[in-house]
C-alpha cells in the first residue's frame, strides 16, 4: 500500500503525479504489470492499494547471485519488454525502470511496478521549443545523434515530455539533454537493466552526479569479455545514443524491422522460443521464490520488513474515507462572503484538500464482483421430486443476509531512489 500526505503532495506540486499514477494503475491490465485494486482518501492521506508480490525485488536477486546467467537475464528482459510494449501501445512512458521496480510473483514471473513517474501522452502535449530544444539539438549533434530514418517516428517524438525524472543511473541521454524525449527512454533503461543483470552493476557509475552525467552522455560503453557476442550486440543496440539506431525505437518498414519487433527477433532472445508462450506464462521462470504462505516477506530485505508502519506526513485522525462533497457546515464571520442577498461559504483547509482529490477513489471490478451476494433460488427453481406432492402454500423463508466481503490485506510497496526535477 502506498500512503502519501495530501499536504505534502500539494506543497511539493506532486498531486498531478499521483493522479496520473492512479489513472494509469486503474487502466492497465497485463500479466507483467502491477495494477490498482483500491484507491481512497481520508482527511489527510491518499492511499493506493496494489497486489502483493512475495518474490521480492529483482534487485535483491541480482545482489544475492552477483549476476545472472545470460539465459536467465534474457527471460526477465523479455518479460519486461512485453510490459513496455503494452504501455507504449497505450501512450504510456514508465520513466523509472530499474531492478528495484521489477518484482517477482509467487510463480517466479516478473511484475513492473511503481508508476509514480509514469506519464501518458494524450496527443496534445506540445513539442519542446526554445532554448531547451536548441540545447538538445546541439548536444545531440555533438554526440552524432539524429538525422537518420525513424527519428521523427510518432512514438519517439523528442518533445513529448520535458521533465527530468527517474533514477540517475538509468536516465537516458536524451532526457539529460533537456530538450524533450519520448518512449525511447524506456528502451535505454531496459539496456541498463539488462547490463546490470549480466554484469552485476549499471553501465555507468559515479558518486559525483556531474561525472555520471558526462559518462552517460559521452563515455564509451565497456562490455566484459566473458559475455557472448549476442549479449554484446543487444546491449550495444539498447544503449545506443543515436535514436535512429537504438534497438526498440522507430517503426518497421518493408525493408527493415524496427521497434519492439526488432528486439523480439534479436538472437539474444532465441533461447526463449515463442514470445506468445512467454506472454501467456508458459515458459518456466529460472527462479521460483521459496515461500511459506502468500504473505511471506522473507524475500524482502530486513531493512524494510523491520521498519515501523507509519503514514507519511501527519497521522490521520481517521481511516474512514470522507465524502467528496462541496457542501460545508454552516459558518459565519470571516468564513462567509456576502454579496447582496447571496452568501458563499468558504471551505475549510480540510475541505479544500478533499475537493482537490475529488474523483480519486476507485475499486477494481473484480473486488466488486467478489463482494456481490449470491442470488437465492426462486420458488420456481425446485427439484422435480420435491414438486410431485402438492402442499399448502407457505410463505418463503427470508433469504439470509450475505456476509460482507472482507477487504484484501493492505501490503506495503516500498519506493526509493527516484528523483523528479521540474
Amino acid at each position: 500500500m502506498k500512503a502519501i500526505s495530501k499536504k505534502f503532495l500539494v506543497k511539493k506540486g506532486g498531486r498531478s503525479f499521483l493522479m496520473d499514477e492512479r489513472d494509469i494503475l486503474t487502466k492497465v491490465n497485463h500479466p507483467f504489470l502491477t495494477s490498482c485494486t483500491w484507491a481512497f482518501t481520508n482527511e489527510t492521506t491518499a492511499f493506493l492499494v496494489m497486489p502483493f508480490f512475495p518474490g521480492g525485488e529483482l534487485f535483491r536477486q541480482i545482489g544475492q547471485e552477483g549476476f545472472f546467467r545470460e539465459e536467465q537475464a534474457a527471460f526477465y528482459a523479455a518479460e519486461v519488454t512485453l510490459a513496455l510494449e503494452y504501455l507504449h501501445m497505450r501512450g504510456i512512458v514508465h520513466r523509472d525502470l530499474k531492478p528495484e521496480n521489477v518484482l517477482l510473483g509467487a510463480d517466479g514471473h516478473i511484475c513492473v511496478c511503481d508508476f509514480g513517474l509514469a506519464k501518458q501522452h494524450d496527443g496534445s502535449t506540445p513539442r519542446a521549443s526554445g532554448a531547451g530544444a536548441e540545447r538538445a539539438a546541439a548536444m545531440s549533434a555533438s554526440l552524432g545523434e539524429g538525422g537518420g530514418e525513424g527519428d521523427d517516428d510518432e512514438d519517439d517524438v523528442a518533445g513529448q515530455h520535458t521533465t527530468m525524472c527517474g533514477t540517475s543511473y538509468y536516465m537516458a541521454p536524451e532526457m539529460l539533454a533537456g530538450g524533450g524525449y519520448g518512449k525511447t527512454v524506456d528502451w535505454w533503461a531496459l539496456g541498463c537493466l539488462l547490463f546490470e543483470m549480466t554484469t552485476g552493476k549499471p553501465p555507468f557509475m559515479s558518486k559525483n552526479p556531474h561525472t555520471l552525467r558526462k559518462q552517460i552522455m559521452k563515455q564509451k560503453l565497456k562490455l566484459p569479455g566473458w559475455l557472448s557476442a549476442d549479449t554484446h550486440s543487444v546491449l550495444k543496440g539498447l544503449l545506443d545514443r543515436n535514436l535512429s539506431r537504438r534497438l526498440g525505437c522507430g517503426k518497421s518498414t518493408m525493408f527493415k524491422v524496427r521497434g519492439v519487433a526488432a528486439i523480439k527477433q534479436h538472437a539474444f532472445f532465441r533461447v526463449l522460443g515463442d514470445w506468445g508462450d512467454l506472454g501467456k506464462k508458459r515458459v518456466d521462470p529460472p527462479i521460483i521464490p521459496t515461500l511459506d504462505s502468500e504473505t511471506d516477506t522473507r524475500n524482502f530485505d530486513a531493512e524494510f520488513t523491520t521498519m515501523s508502519v507509519r503514514l507519511s506526513g501527519e497521522a490521520p485522525a481517521s481511516t474512514k474515507p470522507i465524502a467528496m462533497s462541496p457542501q460545508a457546515p454552516k459558518r459565519s464571520g470571516a468564513d462567509t462572503v456576502s454579496k447582496g442577498s447571496m452568501s458563499k461559504k468558504r471551505p475549510s483547509a480540510t475541505e479544500q484538500l478533499a475537493l482537490s482529490f475529488g474523483g480519486f477513489s476507485f475499486v477494481a471490478p473484480e473486488m466488486l464482483s467478489a463482494s456481490q451476494p449470491t442470488t437465492p433460488k426462486t420458488p420456481l427453481e425446485v427439484e422435480p421430486e420435491a414438486a410431485s406432492e402438492p402442499e399448502a402454500a407457505s410463505e418463503p423463508e427470508a433469504a439470509s443476509e450475505p456476509e460482507a466481503a472482507s477487504e484484501p490485506e493492505a501490503v506495503r510497496q516500498h519506493m526509493h531512489g527516484s528523483v523528479h526535477l521540474s
